[in-house]
């Protein structure tokens, strides 16, 4: 084990911010994958890297679903 990644406690800005599934890709351009878990991403180095504060989903797509606009884009379903 290299590296773990606790957002148990609720004071942690990524406490629930998961959900059912996970994607890997490289989100910040520096040629290492990180861990897309639904409304947040943890960094190849343990560090919590992005959160949009949306919460649980339940579907994760992450993609270049559209090639005539650069970079990665994200595909998600929430519950209200």
């Amino acid at each position: 084990m290299q590296w773990v990644f606790d957002s148990k406690d609720k004071d942690n800005p990524y406490s629930g911010q998961g959900g059912h599934q996970l994607s890997v890709a490289d989100v910040d351009g520096d040629e290492r994958d990180e861990i897309i878990y639904h409304a947040m991403v943890v960094d190849d180095d343990d560090r919590g890297l992005y959160s949009t504060s949306l919460r649980h989903r339940h579907a994760l797509h992450v993609g270049d679903f559209d090639p005539t606009r650069p970079g990665l884009k994200v595909f998600g379903a929430h519950d209200k």
